[in-house]
């Protein structure tokens, strides 16, 4: 199996407690984003569909689904931009 690291020609990184604590946090964060990001798409298909089954009996009601789709689309657009933003700030 190969080594990750050379002992013999190189001193492997120190870790500390603090270094491990704040690299599962990090994980932890993006586990939670991921998460955040799926609900939110199947949210986002949910209303899809019910703004596609109104369509027929309760057009105004499915007119007001389709601007509240769209504005929710593109609120969550732009939070997701600020978000891609602050991560490649936080990690250059």
């Amino acid at each position: 199996m190969k080594q990750l690291y050379d002992f013999e020609q190189y001193e492997p990184p120190r870790l500390t407690k603090r270094m491990l604590r704040e690299e599962a946090k990090r994980r932890e964060l993006q586990k939670q984003a991921a998460m955040t990001a799926l609900a939110s798409l199947l949210l986002e298909l949910g209303l899809v569909l019910c703004t596609v089954l109104l369509a027929t009996e309760y057009p105004l009601i499915a007119g007001i689904g389709a601007i509240y789709l769209l504005l929710s689309a593109a609120g969550s657009t732009m939070i997701s931009l600020i978000f891609i933003r602050k991560r490649k700030e936080l990690f250059l």
